[in-house]
């Protein structure tokens, strides 16, 4: 007679613990963490891990939003004749910090 009512007594437990766990748990979006700050338009600075361009470059880039995909930004060409008119991407992967320049 023990051994049956321990049995039931287990069972009861685990459907009882299933049933008080709550909903499961989901993993976050990749890029929530930026969606704040990386809207098209935002100016911001991208600060990267080091030595991230080498040695010699500065591990941050002023960056001006044209487009966010995945883990991926496009910043716009620059405006003016002086500085790079290349858009780059640059992956979040290696942002180490996204500071937001007001307008």
């Amino acid at each position: 007679m023990l051994n049956r009512l321990s049995a039931l007594w287990l069972v009861l437990g685990a459907i009882g613990g299933y049933a008080v766990a709550g909903p499961s748990v989901t993993a976050q979006s990749g890029t929530s963490l930026f969606n704040t700050a990386l809207n098209s338009g935002n100016t911001v600075r991208l600060t990267f891990q080091r030595d991230t361009f080498g040695p010699e470059r500065s591990n941050y880039v002023n960056c001006t939003v044209a487009e966010v995909q995945g883990r991926w930004v496009r910043c716009k060409a620059a405006d003016s004749f002086q500085e790079d008119r290349e858009q780059q991407w640059y992956s979040l992967e290696r942002v180490v910090q996204i500071t937001k320049k007001e307008k």
